[in-house]
């Protein structure tokens, strides 16, 4: 959800042209029903570069919907022994900024794995605890772990459930992560020379 900030083209505290030009200002035109990613990521993306943001729309203090926001999306990150420490933990901060639920799924939950660099990430379910249905968005870290994590049945069933049930989630891996959807058997045919 987003909330308009005022009701004209520039919000009331911008007398003229002048005042723009001394301060960093990007105004985004929101209307109803907006699409998510075309407002957010702009948004975003100029905050980061120290623009000073206005959203603008028809209505002040108006509260709009993105199209994409009718249940909370939910994104899963694999974890086991011996992870790429930042290949799982930018990817799940990143999601949560984005306001994914994000849970961290290992073969226990409650178990904390370690990195290859010595940093922990404590799984907050299983495979099991999580519907493959709502999965939108599923991140296999590189490391050692994808070695291990292909062992388990349960891990590539959830996985290959993930891609081919419910909305098709996107499956991201990184690095040696690739060791788990090409065992769970989802990229054949997927790749071009």
């Amino acid at each position: 959800m987003l909330r308009c900030d005022g009701a004209h083209l520039f919000p009331p505290s911008f007398t003229s042209a002048s005042d723009m030009s001394r301060q960093r200002v990007a105004v985004v035109l929101a209307e109803e029903w907006y699409e998510c990613l075309e407002l957010h990521y702009p948004r975003l993306r100029l905050i980061e570069e120290g623009f000073v943001v206005h959203v603008v729309g028809p209505q002040a203090g108006q509260t709009y919907k993105a199209s994409d926001m009718s249940r909370q999306r939910v994104a899963v990150v694999l974890a086991e022994e011996w992870y790429e420490c930042l290949e799982l933990h930018y990817p799940r901060l990143r999601l949560i900024e984005e306001g994914f639920v994000v849970h961290v799924v290992g073969p226990q939950a409650g178990q904390t794995y370690k990195s290859k660099e010595g940093y922990w990430a404590k799984s907050t379910a299983t495979v099991g605890d999580v519907d493959p249905n709502l999965v939108d968005i599923l991140v296999v870290p590189g490391g050692f772990c994808p070695d291990r994590l292909r062992r388990y049945p349960e891990i590539l069933s959830f996985v290959s459930s993930c891609w081919n049930e419910g909305n098709g989630a996107a499956v991201g891996f990184i690095c040696h992560g690739a060791w788990v959807p090409i065992s769970a058997r989802i990229v054949k045919g997927t790749c071009r020379d």
